[in-house]
């Protein structure tokens, strides 16, 4: 949200009105925010499913295992 024009202040509003709202409401948090449009105007769905993705994060893990193991032993 910040690279796309909000504030970080602005960004963690957005973003904890709507965890909030998915808490109320049990909708899914990815839903309400492509249905907000201050979301909207600085995302494209296709933005924020990209972001959702978990594979997006987990393409290092192996190396950071690897990393951690190495210096436990």
């Amino acid at each position: 949200l910040v690279e796309g024009g909000c504030s970080r202040d602005e960004a963690y509003e957005i973003v904890q009105q709507n965890a909030l709202k998915a808490l109320d409401t049990e909708k899914p948090f990815l839903g309400l925010l492509k249905s907000d449009p201050r979301v909207a105007k600085a995302l494209s769905p296709d933005s924020l499913d990209v972001l959702f993705e978990p594979q997006s994060y987990f393409g290092h893990l192996d190396y950071l295992y690897e990393k951690v193991l190495k210096n436990e032993c």
